[in-house]
């Protein structure tokens, strides 16, 4: 393999490790997975990486033989929404193109923006309790950790399976110290994401000489005990 050809698998990595790392969480917590003709996927706090990527959810279709029908939900202050300006709005379901393989076996996948914050896009009648919800980076524990309060009590509440990443173990720790406070059952405690991006970022907030990775680590919970 040449130099050139290595870096950009290694640099494929930072796009990458957004759907490889939701397949890896949707392992975890469906035994039917590999038979799953349809699934639903929440992206909560969804900002600008999850969208610039959105193109990239179809390999889920293409890890999946059995899925036909892959529906995504991005949710957050800072999705778009009916329109703008307002605050709240949900968007029309919009079909994403597909290759044309999947097309010719009649496999689809929409996407579905709502512009607010998760707790208050459950109590609307578009909402459907999704097969998996992602909270990539939320840093619930460095900032805004009262806006995200609702919403985390709402995810253990509802049994919902959700899948979290950080850029450290201290955050991850931090995070699952208040799951803990809440009584929710740890599917997955914080380890290393085997799916994290591999370009290094320097970390100045921790030690120093030190990196961090997107994705760097995970956990799941669903549920109380």
């Amino acid at each position: 393999m040449t130099e050139r050809m290595w870096l950009y698998l290694f640099l494929a990595t930072e796009a990458m490790t957004i759907p490889l790392t939701i397949l890896a969480g949707l392992e975890d917590v469906l035994p039917e997975l590999p038979d799953a003709q349809s699934l639903s996927i929440h992206i909560v706090g969804a900002a600008g990486k999850e969208f610039a990527n959105l193109m990239l959810f179809e390999e889920l279709l293409h890890l999946l033989p059995s899925l036909i029908y892959l529906r995504v939900v991005t949710i957050g202050p800072r999705s778009p929404g009916e329109s703008a300006g307002q605050t709240g709005g949900l968007s029309q379901e919009v079909s994403m193109a597909c290759c044309s393989i999947c097309e010719s076996q009649g496999r689809r996948r929409t996407v579905t923006s709502y512009r607010g914050l998760y707790h208050d896009y459950a109590r609307t009648s578009q909402y459907q309790k999704p097969d998996l919800a992602v909270l990539f980076h939320s840093g619930r524990s460095q900032a805004e950790g009262a806006s995200w309060a609702p919403t985390t009590r709402f995810l253990v509440d509802s049994a919902t399976a959700t899948l979290c990443t950080t850029y450290t173990n201290r955050e991850a720790l931090e995070e699952v110290a208040e799951l803990d406070h809440l009584g929710a059952r740890m599917i997955v405690r914080p380890e290393v994401n085997r799916w994290k991006a591999l370009p290094p970022l320097p970390d100045f907030l921790e030690r120093e000489h030190t990196v961090y990775y997107h994705n760097f680590y995970r956990y799941i919970f669903q549920g109380k005990m």
